[in-house]
C-alpha cells in the first residue's frame, strides 16, 4: 500500500470508507452488513457509492480501507466507569464483602470530605434556591461556598439582589467549621430539600405576589380596588407588593400617549431626568416621545448636568414617579394591565 493511497484514505469521510469496503464484498456479504447499519448510516453510505470517482476502487486504495478496519477492530473497546452496585460486586468477590463495604465506606467519606454537600448539589437549583432561602445568610454562604460555580450563580439568581449580594460577602470570607457539623448540615439540608420537592404547587411568596398582581391587572370594573383594598385590612404587606408588582418601570414603554401624557403632567423634568438613567431603550422613547421639544431639551440637559450617579437615587427618582402611577391607576384614571389601557381621559 502506497503512502499516498494511506494519506488520500485517511482524508474521505466515514461513509466514504465504509462504501469503499462494502463494495470490495460479494453482494451477498456487503447485505449481510448492511443489515446490522441503521437506517440513516445505510441512506449516508449509499449515496456515498453514487458519489466516489473511479480512481476510489484502486487496489491500493481498498487495501489502505482494509488496513484502517483492521486497525480499527484491533483496538479495545471504551472503559465503561461503573456503577456503585458494579463496583460494590466486584469488590466483593476480590476481597469479601465485610472488607468490601469497609472500603466503600472509606471512599465514600473521602467522597464528602472534598465536597461535603455533593448530595444537595444534585438537586435542582430552584429546589436549593428554596432550601437556603429559609437558611442564615451565614449557612446559605456556607453551602453556595462548596458547590461549583455554575451551580452558586444559578442558586443566587433566584435571589434578591440585596440578599445576593449579603450571601456573597459572606463566601468571601467563610470559614468552614469542622467537618462532623458540616456532614450534619448537608444532611439536613438534603432532608429539607426531599420535603419541600414533596408540596407540589407550593408558591413562594413572589411568585404568589406576582400571580395575584397579573390577575387584578387584568380584571374587570372595580374588582382590582375592591381586592386591594379587602387585602389591605388582611395583609397590608402583601397588598402593597401586590400594587407595586401590578405597576414596574418597564411598564411606561407599554402605556399609551395620553396616558403616559397624564403621568407626565405630574412629575418635574429634574425626578424624571435622573428616572431614566440606565432605561431600557423602549422605556426611554416611550418618555422622551411623548414630551414637547421644549421639555426633552430640559431633560436632555438636566440628565447630563446630573452625571454619573449612584443607583439609589435612580431608584428613589424611580418610585417617586411609579407611585403616581399607582394612585392613578387605583383611582381608576388608567388600568396597568394590558399595556396600561386608559379608562378615563
Amino acid at each position: 500500500m502506497s503512502t499516498e493511497a494511506a494519506s488520500t484514505t485517511l482524508e474521505i469521510g466515514g461513509a466514504e470508507r465504509v462504501a469503499l469496503f462494502l463494495l470490495s464484498l460479494d453482494e451477498a456479504e456487503a447485505a449481510s452488513v448492511m443489515k446490522h447499519l441503521s437506517e440513516e448510516i445505510v441512506a449516508d453510505v449509499a449515496a456515498a457509492m453514487t458519489k466516489l470517482p473511479p480512481t476510489a476502487t484502486a487496489p491500493d486504495r481498498l487495501a489502505a480501507v482494509w488496513s484502517l478496519l483492521q486497525e480499527a477492530a484491533a483496538l479495545p473497546e471504551p472503559l465503561r466507569v461503573p456503577g456503585r452496585e458494579q463496583l460494590e460486586q466486584m469488590l466483593a468477590r476480590t476481597i469479601g464483602r465485610e472488607q468490601a463495604e469497609r472500603v466503600l465506606a472509606m471512599m465514600e467519606e473521602r467522597r464528602l470530605a472534598e465536597r461535603p454537600f455533593a448530595d444537595l448539589e444534585a438537586e435542582p437549583p430552584e429546589l436549593i434556591a428554596q432550601v437556603l432561602k429559609r437558611e442564615s445568610t451565614a449557612v446559605t454562604a456556607l453551602v453556595l461556598a462548596h458547590c461549583s460555580p455554575a451551580l452558586s450563580s444559578s442558586v443566587l439568581s433566584s435571589f434578591e439582589p440585596a440578599s445576593a449580594l449579603e450571601v456573597v460577602r459572606g463566601m468571601a470570607v467563610v470559614s468552614p467549621p469542622p467537618f462532623a457539623l458540616l456532614r450534619e448540615i448537608a444532611s439536613e439540608l438534603c432532608v429539607r430539600a426531599r420535603e419541600v420537592a414533596q408540596q407540589p404547587g407550593k408558591l413562594d411568596q413572589s411568585r404568589r405576589v406576582r400571580t395575584i398582581a397579573e390577575m387584578l391587572g387584568t380584571a374587570k370594573g372595580g374588582l382590582e380596588k375592591t381586592v386591594l383594598e379587602g387585602l389591605r385590612e388582611s395583609n397590608a404587606e402583601m397588598a402593597k407588593e401586590v400594587q407595586e408588582s401590578m405597576f414596574t418601570w418597564d411598564d411606561l414603554a407599554k402605556i399609551d400617549k395620553r396616558g403616559m401624557q397624564k403621568i407626565l403632567g405630574a412629575i418635574n423634568t429634574t425626578t424624571l431626568a435622573m428616572a431614566i438613567k440606565g432605561s431600557t431603550s423602549a422605556v426611554e422613547e416611550n418618555v422622551l416621545g411623548n414630551m414637547s421639544s421644549r421639555a426633552r431639551k430640559m431633560v436632555a440637559e438636566e440628565r447630563e448636568l446630573a452625571g454619573a450617579v449612584p443607583m439609589v437615587q435612580v431608584t428613589a427618582a424611580r418610585n417617586e414617579i411609579l407611585t403616581s402611577v399607582r394612585q392613578m391607576i387605583e383611582s381608576g384614571e388608567f388600568k396597568a394591565g394590558g399595556g396600561a389601557e386608559e379608562l378615563v381621559s
